[in-house]
């Protein structure tokens, strides 16, 4: 199965766009007329920067509602270069369309993003994405393949990639939980 980076159109403004906004676009959902932006990207940033993962809260056509919360500069790296912002772009608003509600992607070399839906009354108000890390360190022929891939300078993803702190099961099944706790207590504030 090709990866999404592989099935990204590189000249696809409208996906560039997507990842890489510095403002969040318009956001007027059912979850922003009770939340606003700012307090969600505030709740958000905060989530990120606990677990050391990176997060997005997006309608449920792909569209963002909150800029990307980056957990570290490996992934930031990657998903902020060319190809990242339009591959990225691309899986998020795959994942979102799909009505599975919680599904999973692998964006590269054990990288993978995960929904969470927030839901009220049996419907998806919003989708969470959530970006794990690698479980092991990274080898030095993965990291110059992906700074290749990506055109990053391969010096700078190596540091980043050092940085990363292996995702283990017991994180990411906390990460899960606080994440869906999160997306719960939002919905909440629906009721």
């Amino acid at each position: 199965m090709p990866s999404p980076i592989d099935e990204c159109d590189p000249e696809s403004i409208e996906g560039a766009n997507a990842i890489a906004h510095t403002d969040p676009p318009d956001s007027d959902t059912e979850l922003t007329r009770l939340v606003d932006v700012a307090t969600l990207q505030r709740m958000q940033d905060r989530l990120a920067a606990l677990c050391k993962t990176s997060l997005v809260l997006c309608r449920n056509d792909g569209t963002l509602i909150t800029n990307p919360s980056w957990g570290g500069p490996f992934v930031r790296m990657l998903a902020t270069s060319d190809l990242g912002r339009v591959a990225f772009a691309n899986l998020i608003r795959a994942l979102a369309r799909d009505p599975a509600g919680s599904v999973a992607s692998i964006c590269f070399e054990d990288v993978t993003l995960h929904t969470t839906p927030i839901m009220h009354d049996g419907r998806r108000l919003a989708i969470m994405i959530i970006g794990t890390r690698p479980r092991t360190k990274l080898e030095p022929d993965t990291i110059r393949a992906l700074a290749d891939e990506f055109g990053v300078d391969q010096a700078a993803l190596t540091e980043a990639a050092d940085s990363v702190e292996p995702w283990t099961p017991d994180m990411r099944k906390a990460t899960y939980a606080y994440a869906e706790s999160f997306a719960e207590t939002i919905a909440s504030i629906y009721r």
